[in-house]
């Protein structure tokens, strides 16, 4: 419900803020950031066994600091929807990339997509693409993912195409003091 949302998000910030290094990666680096998604992947692997997994990291990816709780939270909530709405069987890609300074954890899928028209308000509350679904979900997933990027100081690009799949990508500045500048500011 919208009240769990709100409970989450203040106890999100009442907690002190963790700052984490994620820096990729290569296999042979015993690095964190490779580490926790490498072990949220083998999660996933026991929990849906009925999915493939994928992750895929750039060796030129700089830091990242992030709170390792909420931005762990935001890439759960993106593969959980990659495996509601993917077929049996499909592969289901966690990739970290990089453009200009920022850094992308993307979440792709080969499942049934999202129509344009939705694409924006999938990240309001309570929306629902297909509310009789019998998909589980009460539409507070991906709402709650954006105020978690948000309160980042990134933001979340989307690429779907209706019955292809759709790719969503959390976009993250790198370096620590836009990291720092982001959790003083209020939503």
């Amino acid at each position: 419900s919208h009240s769990v949302a709100r409970v989450l998000l203040i106890r999100a910030r009442q907690k002190k803020t963790r700052v984490a290094c994620f820096r990729e990666f290569q296999s042979s680096i015993a690095d964190s950031s490779h580490q926790l998604l490498c072990d949220l992947i083998k999660q996933y692997e026991a929990i849906q066994p009925e999915y493939k997994f994928d992750v895929k990291f750039n060796s030129d990816v700089p830091e990242l600091f992030a709170d390792v709780d909420l931005l762990t939270m935001a890439v759960k909530n993106l593969i959980d929807n990659a495996c509601k709405y993917s077929p049996i069987d499909s592969l289901i890609t966690v990739e970290v990339r990089q453009q200009d300074r920022m850094v992308g954890i993307a979440v792709i899928d080969h499942g049934l997509g999202i129509a344009e028209q939705h694409q924006q308000q999938i990240f309001s509350d309570y929306y629902r693409v297909n509310p009789e679904s019998v998909i589980q979900g009460l539409g507070l997933g991906l709402s709650l993912v954006k105020r978690i990027i948000n309160r980042h100081g990134g933001y979340i690009e989307l690429t779907s195409v209706l019955g292809s799949g759709s790719c969503f990508c959390l976009w993250l500045k790198h370096n620590r003091d836009a990291y720092a500048d982001s959790t003083t500011s209020t939503d």
